[in-house]
C-alpha cells in the first residue's frame, strides 16, 4: 500500500486499519422510491427522465418498465403489497429477482432475499437508504455495497466520500478510501475480539489482510497469517505492543522488527534510539546504529579468573559531563606484565615490586581512561597520579597484541625503561583493558603500569 495505507518498511520509520462489515443489505419494507426525510411515509421521485424508445420508461410512481429494441417490455420494476419488486420476462412468465441489484437511470435498487427492495442509492445526490427495523434510514457514517460490487463510505451526513482518506465510523471500525485510485473503500481496519484486522476488499466481500506491514494513523501494524494485528507500533510514543493472552502487552527490554527493520525496546517499553551497544540478557548484547536500528550482536564476556566481565565505565571529562567505555580487565595480562617487571628487576640487581591493591584500581581506571584519551593527563584535565594517593610514576601503552608485546616495547624506550628499573620504587599495579566498544583511540589493548615508593 502507499500513501495513507503504506507497506511499512521505515524512514525511521513507521500506521491504522479495522473491522470487517456485512454490506449486503437485508431488510423489509414499504414502498419506497426516491427520497424523503428519515423514517417519512412520503416519497418524492428523483428518477431522471426517461427515454420513450428503447431502454427504461417510468410508467408512474409505482413501475419501471424496460422495453428491447423490438419494442418489447423484458424487464419491470414495480410495486407490489408495499414493496417494489424487480423480475426478468423469460419464456413467456415474468419472475421476480432476488439478491440482485438493477439500476434505472442514476440510480440502483437492491432486491433481497424476499425479492422486496430494501436498498436504494440515489446517483445525483450521492445518497442511500435502507429499510430496517420497520423504517427507511439514510446509510450515514457506515459503508454500503453497490451495484458495482464495490463498497462506499457515507459520511453522518449521508453523503457518499470520494477524498483519498481514511474515515472513522466508530472505535473499532476504521475505512480507507480511495487508496487505489478510485473512490471506493478498499480497506477496513475492524477491532474483534480485542485484536485488530484488515479487510481488503474485492468485488466477492472481504479478504483478510494478512502476513503484512502497514501503516495509519500513526501507527504500524503487522497483520500475522491469521489476519490478525500482532504488532503495533506507535509512531509518535516510540512504543511497540503484542498481542498475547486476549490483549496487547507493551515490548519492554527487547528487540522486534517493525517493518523491515530491527528495532531496541528499553526497559520503559520506548525505542532507543542513542547509538550503542546495550545488554539485553545475561548472555546477549546489540548494537543500536545512530538511526535507532538494531545492526549487531553479540555474546558478553563473563567473568573468569582470566578476565572481568565487559561492562561499561564512566569517564569524567574537564567541561562537567561524562562520556562511556566498554570493555573488560584482562587479569591473565596483568599477572603476566607484573610477572615479567618484577623478573626484570631482579636481572637487573633490583628489588621485587608488591602489588598494590591501590595502585591496581588507580591503573584499571587509567587504563580504561586512556581508551578515551591516550595521556598522562586524565579526561578532566587533571594530571595521573590524582588517581591514586600511591601514584609516583606511570607508564603507558596501547594497540600491542599482547602483554609481552606491551613489555618489549616499554623496555625498548628510555622514559618508559627507567620507570620501571628506578630503584625508589617498591609498589606497583597494573591495568590491561580490552576495549569492546568504538573509542576516540580506536585501538582494543590498553596497558597501565602505576608505580609507587
Amino acid at each position: 500500500m502507499k500513501n495513507i495505507l503504506k507497506q511499512a518498511a521505515m524512514s525511521i520509520l513507521l500506521v491504522a486499519l479495522v473491522c470487517s462489515f456485512c454490506v449486503t443489505p437485508a431488510m423489509a419494507a414499504t414502498e419506497f422510491i426516491g427520497e424523503t426525510k428519515e423514517n417519512s411515509a412520503v416519497v418524492s421521485d428523483e428518477s431522471a427522465e426517461l427515454a420513450a424508445s428503447s431502454g427504461w420508461v417510468k410508467k408512474s410512481s409505482g413501475r419501471f418498465e424496460y422495453y428491447s429494441k423490438a419494442g418489447k417490455v423484458t424487464k419491470k420494476l414495480v410495486k407490489k403489497n408495499g414493496f417494489f419488486r424487480y423480475y426478468l420476462k423469460k419464456n413467456g412468465k415474468w419472475k421476480a429477482q432476488k439478491k440482485v441489484w438493477v439500476t434505472i437511470s442514476h440510480n440502483q435498487y437492491y432486491a433481497n432475499a424476499k425479492g422486496k427492495v430494501t436498498t436504494i442509492y440515489y446517483g445525483a445526490s450521492k445518497k442511500a437508504k435502507r429499510y430496517s427495523g420497520g423504517k427507511w434510514k439514510y446509510v450515514k457514517n457506515d459503508t454500503l455495497r453497490l451495484a458495482n460490487g464495490n463498497v462506499y463510505y457515507f459520511s453522518a451526513n449521508g453523503i457518499r466520500q470520494t477524498k483519498h482518506s481514511w474515515y472513522k465510523i466508530n472505535d473499532n471500525r476504521h475505512v480507507l478510501v480511495g487508496e487505489k485510485g478510485s473512490d471506493t473503500v478498499d480497506y477496513l481496519l475492524k477491532k474483534d475480539g480485542g485484536a485488530w484486522k484488515c479487510y481488503v476488499s474485492t468485488k466477492k466481500g472481504w479478504d483478510k489482510f494478512r502476513s503484512k506491514w502497514a501503516q495509519a494513523y500513526g501507527k504500524i501494524y503487522y497483520f500475522d497469517a491469521t489476519g490478525k494485528a500482532s504488532r503495533i507500533y506507535y509512531v509518535e510514543s516510540m512504543k511497540c505492543y503484542e498481542y498475547k493472552n486476549g490483549k496487547y502487552v507493551m515490548w519492554r527490554n527487547t528487540t522486534k522488527y517493525i517493518g523491515k527493520y530491527l528495532l531496541y525496546f528499553g526497559s520503559d517499553g520506548i525505542r532507543v534510539t542513542k547509538s550503542g551497544w546495550y545488554r539485553i540478557s545475561s548472555d546477549k548484547e546489540i548494537y543500536v546504529n545512530s538511526q535507532g536500528v538494531v545492526t549487531d550482536s553479540r555474546t558478553p564476556v563473563k567473568e573468569t579468573t582470566g578476565h572481568s566481565a565487559t561492562g561499561w565505565y564512566t569517564i569524567k571529562l574537564s567541561n562537567g559531563s561524562t562520556k562511556q567505555v566498554y570493555g573488560y580487565f584482562d587479569y591473565d595480562a596483568e599477572n603476566t606484565i607484573i610477572r615479567q617487571l618484577n623478573a626484570y628487576r631482579k636481572a637487573n640487581g633490583l628489588n621485587e615490586l608488591t602489588r598494590s591493591q591501590s595502585l591496581m584500581n588507580s591503573a584499571r581506571v587509567r587504563a580504561y581512561e586512556c581508551s578515551y584519551s591516550f595521556s598522562h593527563t586524565r579526561p578532566d584535565g587533571t594530571q595521573c597520579f590524582t588517581a591514586s594517593s600511591e601514584m609516583n610514576g606511570e607508564n603507558i601503552a596501547a594497540g600491542y597484541p599482547s602483554a609481552d608485546a606491551a613489555m618489549i616495547a616499554w623496555k625498548n624506550s628510555p622514559g618508559h625503561d627507567a620507570n620501571m628499573k628506578l630503584s625508589l620504587f617498591s609498589k606497583i599495579g597494573v591495568g590491561v583493558f580490552v576495549a569492546v566498544s568504538s573509542d576516540n583511540c580506536g585501538y582494543k589493548y590498553y596497558y597501565v603500569q602505576n608505580f609507587g615508593i
